[in-house]
């Protein structure tokens, strides 16, 4: 039994999330990338106009953007509420993604741990959630704008998983995380979390590594799409220049991609 399937992961139905561009996938790449002005609007998704220039920072050996990260996991989100609406409306299907903004956020002015600086994120607009209702929460994790990783709550069972190519142990980042959790119940649900049966799990060097300075972006977003479909990792550092025009794929077309 793998790392992976001890904690859960991987073990629902088999689904291929490296299928291949289609005709028409390839096309709309190529014009989506190259045909025209960086200043060209590409995607219109979730209120947001993504230009070719921010686009194309999915071309290889670039670091990913915020907007690019965070238009991707509005289409897992996206995909995960259409998954609940086909499964009975089980709440504890759904999968929820904070923003690549949410971590700095908490810190933000004064570098301490601040809730009231994210307190209004989960009560309003698109972001609106009981956080406790869901199945996983996805955080992105920007380090001092040099990295990224992905932080995972697992709320069912009470544990918070940390998954970084650069095998990070985010032990500080789960504690923090952990801390909002506490946070986050006594203002929305006033009552405290109790956090004693909770686990913090890093999954260091069990998850695929990337080799270069460019690609962590890349593996976190995909990290977030393989945790939220129940696969294992089946991807190494020579699949990112798949995964970079699969993304940028996914977001010109509007959806995620997958086989069953």
């Amino acid at each position: 039994m793998s790392r992976l399937e001890e904690l859960g992961l991987g073990i629902d139905k088999k689904l291929t999330l490296r299928p291949e561009f289609t005709v028409e996938e390839d096309q709309l790449y190529e014009q989506g990338m190259f045909g025209g002005s960086r200043s060209e609007v590409v995607a219109q998704l979730f209120s947001v106009d993504l230009t070719r220039e921010k686009l194309q920072c999915l071309n290889p050996c670039t670091w990913l953007n915020d907007e690019v990260i965070n238009l991707y996991m509005k289409l897992l989100r996206a995909y995960s509420v259409s998954q609940t609406a086909t499964s009975g409306n089980n709440p504890f299907t759904q999968c929820y993604f904070h923003s690549s903004f949410f971590y700095t956020k908490l810190f933000a002015a004064t570098g301490q741990y601040e809730f009231a600086n994210v307190r209004r994120w989960t009560k309003r607009g698109a972001g609106k959630c009981d956080l406790f209702t869901q199945r996983r929460v996805f955080i992105p994790h920007n380090i001092h704008n040099t990295h990224w990783a992905l932080c995972v709550v697992e709320i069912p069972e009470k544990r918070i998983i940390y998954i970084d190519s650069m095998a990070g142990r985010g032990t500080e980042c789960m504690k923090n995380v952990l801390r909002y959790l506490e946070d986050e119940s006594m203002d929305k649900k006033k009552a405290p979390l109790d956090t004693s049966g909770w686990k913090l799990v890093s999954m260091g060097r069990n998850v695929p590594q990337q080799n270069n300075g460019y690609d962590c972006g890349v593996f976190m977003c995909t990290f977030a799409n393989y945790v939220a479909m129940d696969q294992e990792f089946d991807f190494t550092v020579n699949d990112m220049e798949y995964f970079r025009k699969r993304i940028a794929v996914d977001i010109l077309r509007g959806k995620i991609a997958l086989d069953v």
